[in-house]
């Protein structure tokens, strides 16, 4: 088998799409989790916290909305993804790669759709935590409400993390006013963290469903035969190198299949490999694995957050 370059972008080009565009979708994350805690009345959330009325406070969080500018903002810079890393895969094959498609519409519509849910529900999880934490402790209604309105936007670990810092302070006899600052500077980094994580990902993700669509179409097109061409896993091979990849890394797979892996490692070497024209030029030796809670399965990566990696074509 051999990787053909001449048919394959490799994961730089995947990469040098994803990397222009990931500070222009971090900051319309930001933007938009920003004004979502607005969409909480302060004075709704203390009554209803008072009341011990969670349903209430998780169903007012569920009704949040992302602006629309802001979402118009990211769809924008998926679709650019996409059609950024399909336009240099399709031009390998002599191809043109467009956007007028329905597949990529459903896809970044999909996108959308999945972070929604994904941030309210993340939220609705910490809200339930903060309000049975605060009635336990006593912690004034009205406090609660404010750090609900605080962690709107992070992920059910961050958002307790900061409920716990506020907390502590409180405990430890710090001011009210100066621990809702330092809550808001911790609530504020975290959020920052978050944006990126989401954007990193989702770029790179965007970047990889370009190059598996513009394969497609070479095939619809009779340039590659499906029956006898497989896709490869390539993964980063760097000091940022995980577990799951280290394992990933070289797995073959029918064209259009799915890339699954049960393990992942316990220990690795990354060594030079022998010069092979359109190879990689560094080779994974995983010493150890242990199986992994949550299989991975996916047709192109990204395998979990921040992941790097990209996929290859070998011809049979």
């Amino acid at each position: 088998m051999q990787l053909l370059k001449v048919h394959e972008p490799e994961f730089k080009a995947i990469h040098a799409v994803a990397d222009k565009l990931e500070p222009d979708l971090r900051k319309a994350f930001l933007g938009a989790f920003d004004t979502l805690a607005a969409q909480l009345p302060l004075n709704t959330l203390t009554e209803l916290v008072e009341a011990g009325n969670v349903t209430a406070i998780g169903e007012m969080v569920a009704a949040l909305e992302l602006p629309t500018k802001a979402m118009a903002d990211a769809q924008k810079i998926i679709g650019a993804a996409i059609a950024g890393a399909g336009d240099v895969t399709a031009t390998g094959f002599g191809l043109s790669f467009t956007l007028d498609n329905p597949a990529v519409q459903r896809i970044i519509d999909q996108f959308t759709g999945s972070l929604i849910v994904e941030v309210t529900g993340e939220t609705r999880r910490a809200v339930a935590d903060i309000v049975r934490a605060g009635f336990i402790e006593g912690i004034p209604p009205r406090t609660q409400a404010r750090e609900i309105r605080r962690i709107v936007g992070l992920t059910q670990r961050d958002a307790n993390a900061v409920d716990r810092f506020l907390r502590g302070q409180l405990e430890g006899g710090i001011d009210a006013k100066r621990a809702d600052l330092l809550a808001d500077r911790m609530r504020n980094r975290l959020l920052r963290n978050r944006a990126e994580n989401i954007a990193r990902t989702e770029t790179i993700s965007a970047a990889n469903k370009g190059q598996t669509m513009a394969w497609d179409q070479a095939a619809d097109e009779g340039l590659l035969d499906r029956t006898t061409t497989r896709e490869v896993w390539i993964a980063t091979e760097d000091e940022r190198l995980c577990p799951i990849c280290a394992v990933l890394d070289g797995q073959t797979i029918s064209f259009g299949g799915t890339f699954t892996s049960s393990v992942q490692a316990t220990g690795f070497d990354i060594k030079p490999a022998g010069t092979i024209e359109g190879t990689p030029v560094k080779d994974i030796k995983v010493t150890g694995t242990k199986p992994l809670p949550n299989p991975v399965s996916t047709r192109e990566p990204p395998a979990h957050p921040r992941c790097r990696c990209a996929t290859g074509l070998v011809f049979v």
